[in-house]
């Protein structure tokens, strides 16, 4: 690195006001072969004037490339006065010389975050700064410089990358590592030309994509940005989660009935009004549901907890369902919602631009209601890529659940609802 600044001063005044003479020393064979220069190496403390700071640079030497990260050693300082011996001793001052950092997405050591999906950024491999520091095992990378994005998923899923997008510029490829159990990293996929005809129409000739990659909770990925043959520049990378079925088999449509056509209108899925006018939904119909998930691996017994299952929900389907606490009780008890909505991806409105569907229950403490409310969820949760209505209506409203409207009367006990002003009959929740 560059040089760096020390701020020298005395640690208490000298006695009478003398004046201390300071010299700052390399002594250790590390410092002297490390450090370049010192200026000023020496200078006088005036009398008076021992809080004042001397601002002192060191230099350091050429990097010789046998050490890497920041280097910590001593500089001794020598201090001596004519009018206070108290002030004649050596001191030994730390120091650290930074090492020069890389630039973010250089390398798995400092790679570019992906926060969550879906994802999309754009950037450059050429330019100052770039480096040339992976090759892939299909035999392509090796002569470009690239740049390295870190995703984490925090449930599993299916993934899909891609720089089959305007922003890309030249003939690219994109290789994706795994942590392995033993904290190393192996090369799971590779790509140099999109295989499919329609998403590589999205981008130049030769750019990139994978499709459906099966990634895991908690482990680390790296997706690198590369070139074909030494070609570098500009790219434009998305990440979003695979949307193709998965070839499960549908649950009866029977119980969902009710709820379809409180959404979309008389017709039902197939038909009748259109997505986008909010609806609010009682659950009462519903309650059968509670009986037709019995069993069922995608839901829990109705005997668990509101809380226990709401959080399981989200951790099993965290692309598609959020947990907010949208109010309090007169006692207490917070009021929850799940929010269902689909990816935000090209074609598709944006979440927060979607109109919304309330399916609420627990009123008067009701219990089954509110585990027919959570079946519900569950089930648009664990179908949505495999349903086609289920799946539409995820991308086209989002549906919150509030399971117990009114948790105190769970208890038996009197209870005047507290409820949060965004969750009010005709707002959107």
């Amino acid at each position: 690195g560059g040089a760096q600044r020390l701020d020298v001063r005395l640690a208490a005044p000298p006695r009478d006001g003398a004046a201390v003479r300071v010299r700052l020393e390399t002594r250790s064979a590390l410092a002297s072969e490390r450090v370049h220069s010192i200026f000023p190496r020496e200078f006088v403390v005036a009398p008076g004037a021992w809080k004042a700071s001397e601002t002192v640079l060191v230099q350091p030497g050429a990097d010789d490339g046998q050490r890497t990260g920041d280097l910590a050693m001593e500089i001794v300082a020598v201090l001596s006065s004519d009018g206070d011996p108290a002030y004649n001793l050596e001191a030994a001052v730390p120091v650290t010389l930074q090492d020069a950092e890389a630039p973010e997405g250089d390398s798995m050591e400092v790679p570019l975050v992906v926060p969550g999906l879906p994802f999309q950024a754009t950037g450059a491999t050429s330019g100052a700064g770039a480096t040339n520091t992976y090759r892939s095992r299909c035999n392509f990378g090796g002569y470009s410089p690239d740049m390295v994005f870190k995703y984490v998923p925090a449930h599993d899923h299916a993934l899909d990358v891609s720089l089959c997008r305007s922003g890309t510029a030249f003939d690219t490829t994109l290789y994706v590592f795994e942590s392995t159990d033993s904290d190393g990293m192996f090369e799971r996929w590779c790509n140099d030309d999109a295989d499919d005809a329609a998403e590589a129409a999205l981008g130049p000739e030769g750019c990139s994509a994978l499709s459906a990659l099966p990634v895991e909770a908690g482990k680390d990925y790296f997706v690198v940005v590369d070139g074909y043959k030494g070609a570098e520049g500009e790219f434009e990378l998305a990440l979003e989660m695979t949307t193709t079925p998965k070839s499960k088999p549908f649950p009866p449509d029977k119980p969902f009935s009710a709820f379809f056509k409180a959404v979309q209108g008389s017709g039902g899925p197939a038909g009748g009004a259109a997505f986008g006018k909010a609806a609010e939904v009682q659950v009462a119909e519903l309650v059968s549901l509670a009986e037709a998930s019995a069993g069922h691996a995608a839901v829990d017994v109705l005997e668990e907890s509101l809380l226990h299952r709401t959080t399981r929900l989200v951790e099993q389907h965290g692309e598609l369902v959020t947990l907010q606490t949208v109010g309090f009780s007169a006692r207490g008890h917070p009021i929850l919602a799940l929010h269902l909505a689909g990816p935000e991806r090209p074609g598709l409105q944006r979440q927060v631009d979607r109109p919304a569907v309330r399916l609420q229950a627990g009123v008067a403490g009701d219990a089954a209601g509110a585990q027919a409310a959570l079946n519900v969820a569950s089930f648009l949760a664990y179908y949505y890529g495999d349903a086609e209505n289920i799946t539409e209506l995820l991308d086209s409203v989002t549906v919150v659940v509030v399971p117990m409207l009114d948790p105190d009367l769970v208890d038996n006990a009197e209870s005047e609802v507290a409820v949060a002003r965004r969750i009010g009959a005709g707002d959107n929740p």
